[in-house]
């Protein structure tokens, strides 16, 4: 892992050194530092219930082909 920072303060992370010396290169302020390890991913265990439909969204409701009207912009 590559680290950009400017003036100190982490710019953004890279996975690979050509990207974080492209994004460093943009800007004279920013310098390049070797992170390691490399940050660990967080899990994040997220359930789902199905609460049905919604019942304040009314039914959309389709035009028959003889209904439509072109729109003139």
């Amino acid at each position: 892992m590559w680290e950009v920072r400017q003036r100190g303060v982490r710019h953004c992370q890279c996975g690979s050194f050509k990207d974080a010396y492209t994004i460093a290169s943009m800007r004279q302020d920013r310098t390049l530092h070797r992170v390691l390890p490399p940050i660990e991913p967080e899990t994040v265990d997220v359930s789902a219930e199905d609460l049905g439909p919604d019942p304040t969204l009314r039914p959309q409701i389709i035009l028959n082909q003889d209904d439509r009207k072109p729109l003139d912009l």
